[in-house]
């Protein structure tokens, strides 16, 4: 009787909480349930049967089976018992939220403790959860199928760590459940149960499970007399089995492992035999269903939707699938990929008409009174009608496509691939519900546009795929949309001149244009090989139509006329006045009077990108009344930052960012209101990072113009320390921090003038508010501007005082601070670049001792963190101190440090041994090229040193030992094993993996600015310098020295002559002067290179000493 009492006791305490969590009783109650109910469970070992008695209350298989008996051990006829002799209870336990919230927290419970508390959760009540859970499945009506789907989920995360072990007849239960049904929801429930488990199928669980279930499921689904949803519901269950089998045979599923070790071959080759027969018997089940897979999925795929009222969701799951087959088999069915690419392009082309009657063309157009699609929705909330199955199979076209060797099957006929293409661009026309969203939320329209994720569509579907063509196929894929684009202009034309106001021929139009202007990869082939499409008459036909149209009339096509242009005005570089004449278009719809905001936003990066073209001063020059043109823009653009919102705000702040480049002088006289703009939305947008950057820039260009560097320095500054100088929490952490990020830019541009105005007024706020605080962003930011001061100043900032107070004392006081051990790491980033900055500027003004203690304090931090960040920017410190310094004096120091401190985990006994090792460990996974070039010359340098105590110590780094040369993709790549070897020979292969890397930034360089580089013919300029002359630079200066922009992030960083540094001519020949001084290092060196890094060393070995 206690224990009855007991049970009822926590049953009125859970079903309480439950009442309360459903907001019934008012918000306030819920705070204080979510406690209750979180502690029940430290006292209550029914807790989750409680829960599951309440869920399945009015389940009757569930009260039939388990609450009729009378008998005192009966746990769930008792509990039935006490609900039905209160009318009360009985009717808060039937209320259909506080069921399915009992549900949903038994998930949650059976996640957290199935396999981590015995004591919560005692196995006793494990095995009564299994028998009675799957009960759940059967569901009769709305509410219950909602507590099924619950139901569900928790048998999936059972199964997860049960199945096949502890609970082997779990398939065989749910199957029982859905043949024994009598409803489509019930049916459809126990499938759906059946697809979340078999999400959580390891590969032996897949294993056991695929033989079984994946023939079932396929014959359920070939059942034309069983609902469409169901039938669809057991492909799903199919897909999940497929991508399954897919991890561990399909065709990505080997890699191989080109490292070479001659350790654990006989463990090895277990291993691989292990793997061998599991990927053999995986490809057996595969090979059992594969053809009446094929078989049933082709004929629904090739089958047109004929109607939009139908439901897709069958034909839905059969294109997912097949997607999924060609994934992760392609290979496999490669005879068969004819069949789906004709399948899937004959669907698409009956389905075409559908797609313009119901979706493009208006009513007037096609004369329906109502173009609406039914709408219909999986059991997961997602949509599935007409528009999803089109995107569907779109998709599965873009993985054929983006499959090398598959891809070849639709490369081998240029003429299917111009049909695919023109189907493609019909598919991209402008949709109704798109023309909505430009009349209702035009800045939408554009940031999706803009954004190809921020709501997916046919029309993005299609231009993923064209854009998927000329990527993948190169010049036959830009020659065939070049094809098929001049058949849908001609075509567009044909609906002009037969019916001028219906809509089709400009919704072509648009769609045909944009195929030629979204995708770089295109405009890059058309840039190498101009000839390929007759750009310069396109121009000249949009300039005397498309762009003379009013803007309310079809303001789609003008959008669309000034995009096309402005990104092709490379083919017009020969041709100024046609750039003048776009420019003058450009400029007249900015207008916010005349313009809509879509059209101003299109204007506004035009005009950007004409800024941009190479002689463009040559066209602006030639423009009447220039002065007042460039006035207008400028304004215009101000007044797009000061109205549109953060879906587009990037689009005037990054043209604003490149007109202040470009035309200074005209910013001067609006620099207040510029200022006063930028000011406003960095206020706005602060805790938004993307748009904080993009205001940040523009303040850095302003920055760059002596007249506003002196505004910005006497009136900005100022307004910055009296802001930071207040309430941080009322002004706004992001706030603080982006005005730390304006005025690091103001203290970098600065002059050494205007250096003593900024200590006075902003540095003190500055070092108020980074000694005060701890917060990590915060003391990032604060750490930057500390930087830039040493930067700008250098001297004058050792000589400062306030008030008696030496500024570099503070400094120095907030480097101490940084570098204290229990500092948490994100507080500390920047300090090893700050330290850096201060011995490169100002070395020669400090006491040896203070260099002393700065190092040792820099040693011992750098022996207690973790992370890699910190860790990379406080061995960056030693790493130019090597260039900088003796590196014997530097050793000495280094060596003499033997009190590493409590935090010291690792137990190093110097320094030494604690830089070396810590950055042994590192360095292959810095990250930049700058520090790259850094790092891997100083080692370089320290190998060439030939210190003894080098040559003495050992590092210990860390080698992953593979299993086996073919590994699967559910399988770790093998177990970590560390090692210890000699310093020199690691920092030897570490100079190699540098190489490598090196390699890597220029390809991807290259790349980057090859259509930059053809775009504003540019020539491509090499201004690194060789090992002999660097050094030479470290004395004259830097200013002259200046990579691209998009290279280096820190534009301090940028102008260091080290970075001038071309590793792919100094680290040959460092290293072969070094090898030819050890040759007796070369033989060691083969026996631990991978394949990769021999064929390195070996183009080192080779390469031709330049002389620059």
């Amino acid at each position: 009787m206690e224990q009855q009492s007991g049970v009822a006791e926590h049953f009125f305490q859970v079903l309480n909480c439950l009442h309360q969590l459903t907001g019934a009783l008012g918000n306030e109650h819920i705070k204080e349930a979510e406690y209750k109910i979180t502690q029940i469970p430290k006292h209550c070992p029914y807790y989750c049967l409680i829960l599951l008695d309440i869920a399945l209350y009015s389940h009757t298989p569930f009260r039939q089976q388990y609450c009729s008996t009378n008998d005192s051990n009966n746990f769930h006829f008792q509990l039935h018992n006490t609900i039905q002799q209160n009318p009360n209870i009985q009717q808060l336990v039937l209320t259909p939220s506080v069921r399915q919230l009992a549900a949903l927290l038994l998930k949650g419970f059976i996640k957290s403790y199935w396999h981590a508390d015995q004591h919560i959760l005692p196995n006793q009540i494990k095995k009564e959860l299994k028998e009675i859970i799957p009960l759940g499945l059967i569901a009769s009506d709305t509410t219950t199928s909602k507590i099924s789907t619950a139901i569900s989920m928790i048998i999936a995360e059972i199964s997860e760590h049960d199945f096949p072990d502890e609970w082997p007849n779990l398939i065989e239960i749910i199957i029982k459940i859905y043949e024994g049904s009598n409803s489509e929801i019930q049916s459809f429930g126990a499938l759906k149960c059946l697809s979340l488990v078999a999400q959580h199928f390891t590969d032996k669980q897949t294993i056991v499970a695929f033989p079984v279930l994946t023939p079932y499921m396929l014959t359920i689904a070939a059942n034309t007399q069983i609902p469409q949803n169901v039938r669809a519901k057991a492909l799903t269950v199919c897909i999940e089995l497929f991508y399954l089998l897919g991890m561990t045979a399909g065709d990505g599923s080997v890699e191989e492992d080109d490292f070479e070790d001659d350790e654990g071959i006989e463990s090895e080759d277990r291993e691989e035999d292990i793997y061998t027969k599991v990927s053999a018997e995986c490809k057996n089940l595969l090979n059992l269903v594969l053809e009446p897979t094929l078989k049933l999925i082709l004929s629904e795929i090739s089958t047109p939707i004929l109607s939009v009222e139908g439901n897709c969701s069958f034909k839905m799951e059969c294109v997912k699938l097949m997607n999924v087959l060609v994934k992760e088999f392609g290979l496999t069915i490669e005879k068969y990929i004819m069949s789906v690419l004709q399948s899937t392009c004959n669907s698409l082309e009956k389905e075409y008409d559908l797609f313009l009657k119901y979706l493009v063309l208006p009513s007037k157009d096609t004369g329906l009174e109502s173009n609406a699609i039914a709408e219909h929705y999986d059991s997961e909330g997602e949509s599935v009608n007409f528009s999803t199955v089109v995107c569907q199979q779109i998709e599965l076209l873009s993985t054929i496509v983006c499959n090398p060797k598959l891809g070849k099957i639709l490369s081998s006929n240029r003429a299917n691939l111009i049909r695919l293409i023109y189907l493609m661009i019909g598919y991209s026309q402008l949709t109704l519900e798109q023309e909505e969203v430009f009349e209702s939320d035009p800045e939408q329209f554009v940031n999706e546009e803009e954004d190809e994720y921020a709501n997916y569509s046919i029309r993005i579907a299609c231009q993923g795929l064209l854009d998927d063509f000329c990527e993948m196929f190169g010049y036959l894929g830009t020659n065939s949309l070049i094809a098929a684009f001049n058949q849908r202009m001609e075509e567009s034309k044909q609906l002009y001149q037969s019916n001028p106001n219906h809509s089709s021929w400009w919704k072509l139009r648009e769609a045909s244009l944009l195929s030629i202007s979204s995708f770089s990869s295109f405009r890059e082939q058309l840039m190498e090989e101009q000839e390929l499409l007759d750009m310069n008459n396109i121009i000249g036909e949009l300039l005397q139509n498309d762009l003379q149209l009013p803007s309310n009339n079809l303001p789609f096509l003008k959008s669309r006329a000034i995009q096309c242009t402005s990104f092709h005005l490379f083919y017009l570089t020969n041709n100024l006045d046609a750039i003048k004449q776009l420019l003058l278009i450009y400029v007249e719809h900015l207008n916010p009077q005349t313009q809509p905001v879509p059209i101003r936003l299109y204007a506004c990066r035009a005009v950007a990108r004409v800024f941009q073209v190479d002689h463009v001063e040559t066209v602006v020059n030639n423009c009447e009344n220039k002065d007042e043109m460039l006035k207008k823009i400028l304004v215009g653009m101000c007044q797009l930052a000061n109205e549109v919102s953060d879906e587009v705000m990037h689009i005037p702040l990054e043209s604003i960012a490149i007109f202040v480049k470009f035309s200074p002088q005209v910013v001067i006289p609006f620099s207040n209101e510029v200022i006063t703009i930028m000011w406003t939305q960095l206020e706005k947008f602060a805790n938004d990072h993307t748009i904080a950057s993009d205001i940040i820039n523009v303040f850095e260009k302003l920055a760059l113009i002596p007249e506003i560097e002196y505004q910005l320095v006497n009136f900005v500054s100022p307004k910055i320390a009296q802001i930071i100088s207040g309430n941080l929490v009322l002004v706004g952490m992001h706030f603080v921090e982006k005005l730390l990020d304006v005025g690091y830019t103001i203290i970098r541009h600065s002059t050494k003038e205007q250096i003593p105005f900024l200590l006075n007024t902003l540095f003190p706020s500055i070092m108020n508010i980074i000694l005060s605080n701890d917060d990590e962003d915060l003391l990032q930011h604060g750490t930057e501007c500390i930087r830039a001061f040493i930067h700008s100043g250098q001297e004058l900032v050792v000589q400062h005082r306030l008030q008696e107070v030496s500024s570099f004392q503070l400094i120095l006081e907030y480097i101490q601070k940084l570098l204290l051990p229990d500092l948490m790491d994100g507080s500390s980033l920047g300090v090893g670049e700050l330290i850096s900055e201060i011995f490169t500027k100002v070395g020669k003004l400090l006491d040896m001792n203070i260099i002393s203690q700065i190092i040792k304090a820099a040693v011992i931090k750098l022996a207690a963190t973790d992370s890699l960040a910190l860790t990379q920017s406080i061995i960056f410190i030693f790493a130019k101190l090597f260039h900088e310094q003796n590196i014997t004096e530097m050793l000495n120091l280094l060596s003499s440090i033997t009190d590493l401190g409590e935090t010291n985990i690792n137990h190093y006994k110097t320094g030494l041994e604690c830089l070396m090792r810590k950055w042994a460990k590192n360095q292959q996974n810095f990250f930049g090229l700058y520090k790259l070039k850094v790092t891997s010359t100083s080692l370089a340098k320290l190998l060439e040193s030939g210190d003894q105590r080098l040559a003495e110590l050992t590092v210990i780094i860390e080698t992953t030992e593979t299993k086996s040369k073919k590994r699967y993709q559910t399988r770790l790549g093998g177990s970590i094993k560390e090692k210890e070897i000699p310093f020199i020979i690691h920092a030897f292969t570490l100079i190699v993996d540098a190489y490598i890397r090196a390699k890597e930034f220029e390809k991807s360089r290259k790349e980057s600015n090859k259509l930059e580089g053809i775009l504003y013919g540019e020539e491509e300029e090499d201004n690194f310098v060789s090992e002999e002359d660097y050094l030479a630079h470290l004395v004259g200066g830097a200013n002259d020295y200046f990579d691209d922009e998009d290279d280096i992030e820190d534009p301090i960083e940028k102008i260091d002559p080290l970075n001038q540094i071309n590793l792919l001519i100094v680290l040959p020949q460092m290293v072969k002067e070094f090898c030819s001084v050890n040759q007796q290092i070369v033989p060691h060196l083969q026996k631990i290179l991978s394949k990769e890094q021999k064929q390195a060393f070996e183009e080192m070995m080779n390469a031709t000493t330049i002389q620059q």
